[in-house]
């Protein structure tokens, strides 16, 4: 698990790293999640990628923006323990 308090910095670590899967949240410093998320989906090798984004806030109001990023889902905090396992088992099965 690789973590990152900044968009900016999410993506250059997403670039560095290549990870199975990736989680944004709605709000962070720099770039917001919605917008890394469009940023990697600009370039192919990401375009495949299981993102996800994450939001305390209303869903409602961020799943319209999570499917124009082209985020896989988006997901309300806080995960429950189980459902998060649950996700990462059925996106590992899809890789």
């Amino acid at each position: 698990m690789i973590l990152a308090s900044q968009g900016d910095v999410a993506l250059a670590l997403v670039f560095a790293e290549r990870p199975d899967v990736v989680f944004l949240d709605v709000n962070m410093p720099g770039k917001n999640g919605l917008d890394v998320c469009l940023e990697l989906r600009t370039h192919p090798p990401y375009q495949p990628l299981p993102i996800y984004i994450v939001t305390g806030l209303d869903r409602s109001v961020y799943a319209d923006h999570a499917g124009t990023s082209c985020a896989t889902a988006c997901l309300t905090k806080p995960l429950k323990s189980r459902y998060l396992l649950n996700l990462l088992a059925r996106t590992a099965e899809s890789l």
